[in-house]
């Protein structure tokens, strides 16, 4: 699923949902005269393998912002959320590479939330994103939103900064979250229509293959197509197929997937580039996980 994860993000008809572990397990440091090292000679904490947050950034393009409610055609955030240490990773609800899922959903970490401050800033060159704390449902969170097309930059490595720090004293971290590449064509091309008018015109099938296709391919990432599956009417979201896979220009979702479906479901289509990663926070060896993802949102129909 889209990991638009950490503030509830809806589309007119309702799209969208919610995005392994990563981290060196190493935790010897330099200091062999101690009995257990829990600190570098740095005052580190290496790497533990648990995970403690997520930045993620997004940039989606909507064909037909009249389908879906939307006020632009380019949706771009950035969200950042920190916690105590967990087992579990954010990133749970991804169909595995090379695998199809339908309705995944995973199950993210939910030890306390930590407090870095009042913001966390993304800097890439002279672009800067100021992520402000609000407090949610889950607790402290730092969001973006509503942010330009030139804010998030395509294969472009972001550090993320955090003058306070809060909980975990400051943090300053080069090259937190790498973005993908753009596209330059996507197939079918009856997907990006842009009137409301002519939008869902694009069938996809119960019976045999759906083959997507992108350019440019070849990124360092994943590809994923995700199709959320609506009531013929739009009113009701039915159910979400989505299929990850190697950044090599084409994809094939089986009909088989979309089989259950009533024919003539409207859908909402979601191609999109992957970018996993991580970094380690020296103040508890834990992994702040990251996504970047810069994809587009069509329109298609089920057929008969």
């Amino acid at each position: 699923m889209v990991v638009l994860l950490l503030s509830a993000c809806t589309l007119g008809l309702d799209p969208y949902g919610d995005t392994a572990g990563l981290g060196d397990t190493d935790v010897q440091d330099d200091d062999t005269s101690d009995p257990v090292d829990t600190v570098d000679d740095s005052g580190n904490v290496p790497a533990t393998g648990l995970v403690g947050g997520l930045v993620e950034m997004s940039r989606l393009q909507v064909a037909c912002p009249a389908c879906f409610g939307a006020s632009s055609d380019m949706l771009v955030s950035a969200s950042a959320a920190f916690h105590e240490p967990a087992s579990q990773t954010w990133f749970g609800g991804y169909a595995d590479r090379g695998s199809c899922a339908v309705n995944r959903v995973g199950s993210p970490p939910t030890t306390p939330r930590l407090d870095v401050g009042d913001w966390v800033y993304l800097t890439s060159g002279s672009t800067s994103i100021g992520l402000r704390r609000t407090v949610g449902a889950s607790g402290v969170m730092y969001t973006a939103d509503n942010l330009a097309e030139a804010d998030f930059r395509s294969t472009a490595a972001y550090g993320l900064s955090a003058p306070d720090g809060g909980d975990l004293g400051p943090l300053d971290v080069s090259d937190a979250v790498t973005t993908p590449q753009g596209f330059t064509s996507i197939t079918p091309a009856e997907l990006l229509y842009t009137n409301a008018n002519a939008a869902f015109s694009a069938p996809l099938y119960r019976n045999g293959s759906n083959v997507f296709t992108w350019s440019g391919s070849g990124g360092s990432g994943d590809f994923v197509v995700q199709i959320d599956v609506y009531d013929p009417n739009g009113s009701a979201l039915v159910a979400t197929v989505a299929c990850r896979g190697p950044d090599n220009g084409a994809m094939t979702v089986p009909g088989s997937m979309l089989a259950a479906y009533p024919a003539y479901s409207l859908l909402a289509v979601y191609l999109y580039r992957l970018e996993l990663g991580g970094f380690v926070l020296d103040a508890n060896g834990a992994t702040v996980e990251t996504s970047a993802i810069v994809g587009v949102i069509g329109t298609g129909y089920l057929e008969p």
